[in-house]
């Protein structure tokens, strides 16, 4: 952006010309590249089982770098800073799902089964004071007629 004295300013079209213009072939390789390989990395990570919440975060970072790619063809955004806060954001995900994965590795993957398959528990008897303990009486024992 330049002006010549009075109030005319000559603007890019687009982020990408605005580096161009001002920085040089360098910078658009670095920019660019540093937006594929976010965009690759979030695709790595998306796609790795570590778990669902993972999956959903990389879609909407991925979903927010393209978006942002999209409106810098029209927008001389170059130097708005959303873009890298995205990319410490993608970075951080990917070191939060590294932390998910060490843990898993190292914790027993316990399910525990539904209640409809643990097996019943023993039935308690409250002996009355006094009294003998009486035999426990299941559901199982009792025969019925």
């Amino acid at each position: 952006m330049h002006s010549d004295g009075v109030h005319r300013f000559h603007v890019s079209h687009n982020a990408y010309l605005e580096l161009l213009a001002e920085c040089g072939w360098p910078s658009v390789v670095l920019f660019l590249s540093l937006l594929f390989v976010t965009l690759y990395r979030l695709e790595r990570l998306r796609r790795s089982p570590v778990a669902p919440w993972i999956e959903v975060y990389a879609r909407m970072m991925q979903i927010s770098i393209v978006a942002y790619m999209t409106g810098s063809l029209f927008l001389n955004m170059a130097y708005f800073d959303l873009i890298y806060h995205l990319v410490a954001l993608s970075v951080s995900l990917e070191l939060v799902a590294g932390t998910a994965v060490a843990r898993r590795r190292t914790e027993p993957a316990a399910t525990p089964d539904p209640w409809w398959r643990r097996s019943r528990p023993a039935p308690v008897v409250f002996p009355f004071p006094g009294r003998a303990a009486a035999p426990a009486v299941s559901s199982r024992s009792v025969r019925r007629l």
